[in-house]
């Protein structure tokens, strides 16, 4: 239950900082857009705008935490990356879903509870062996903690057919990571 929340509130924290501005205020004459200013301490590997993101080889979270304690921004910075990690797994699957469900009337991929199926065997699948990286800044006394974390395309695949009893969606899940 705990990771449902946690689940339901990154997303929600995802939707909101979507909806933010990213136009520069005030009268312009800067000529810099604050969208390309990266902070000055921030990993290379970090990009604020881009929270998680998946390859052929892997899916990863990101995230920057802030504190007075160096141990608190490591917790909430992977704690937030952990659950971008698992958006963009969620992402993946909802993706499968719904070129399942495209085109094909009368499939079950369309369903309430398919759909609840797929939501809960992401949100309870284990991201036990998730490799992380923190580097941390420290300007003015405060703690900046940058993560992410990462988890491999096979261990998801293996672990989200063992959750979903859908041997077609299983078999779309294999297809598409083979790609």
């Amino acid at each position: 239950m705990r990771q449902l929340l946690l689940l339901v509130s990154g997303i929600i924290l995802l939707h909101l900082a979507s909806c933010a501005s990213t136009q520069q205020t005030g009268n312009g004459d800067s000529g810099t857009d604050t969208a390309d200013v990266a902070e000055p301490n921030q990993p290379g590997w970090y990009n604020g705008l881009i929270p998680s993101e998946s390859d052929s080889t892997s899916f990863t979270g990101f995230a920057h935490a802030v504190s007075m304690d160096r141990a608190d921004a490591e917790s909430l910075a992977e704690e937030t990356a952990m659950n971008n990690l698992r958006f963009e797994i969620d992402k993946f699957a909802e993706s499968i879903r719904r070129e399942l469900n495209e085109g094909v009337s009368g499939t079950s991929f369309g369903s309430a509870s398919f759909i609840r199926d797929v939501r809960n065997a992401v949100g309870s699948m284990s991201l036990e062996g998730a490799s992380s990286e923190t580097e941390f800044f420290e300007v003015d006394s405060v703690i900046h903690a940058y993560t992410r974390v990462n988890l491999p395309r096979n261990t998801v695949l293996e672990r989200l057919t063992s959750r979903i009893s859908n041997n077609d969606f299983s078999g779309a899940l294999r297809q598409r990571m083979s790609n």
